[in-house]
């Protein structure tokens, strides 16, 4: 009897450890898309910067950010949007390492 409600005991923990991944995996996924965001919406005012570096460095982080999703679903419409309008201007930009991560960034945000 006392085997039985050690392996009892046992199993019950494994389903609760398994349900605690599970929950863990999904509030990690949401601070992830969450912390994504708000770096999105910061960056989108850096693209417009004088400075070069900084114009470069957010292009890349953005197509880094986009990188890592399936789908921009979760960032909305409107902030797609934003940074489709903001992303093709930097397809003109006069630097061409800033030219190529706003390729980078905009291939990603043509199939949302």
């Amino acid at each position: 009897e006392n085997i039985e409600n050690i392996e009892n005991n046992k199993n019950k923990k494994g389903k609760s450890n398994r349900n605690n991944n599970k929950k863990q995996k999904e509030e990690n996924t949401f601070n992830e898309m969450s912390l994504s965001i708000q770096l999105v919406k910061h960056l989108i005012s850096y693209l417009e910067s004088k400075n070069k570096t900084i114009r470069f460095r957010s292009c890349q982080i953005l197509a880094l950010i986009f990188k890592q999703f399936d789908t921009l679903e979760d960032f909305g419409d409107d902030l797609i949007e934003e940074v489709k309008s903001k992303i093709k201007d930097r397809l003109k930009d006069k630097i061409p390492q800033v030219r190529q991560f706003a390729v980078a960034a905009s291939e990603k945000l043509q199939n949302s």
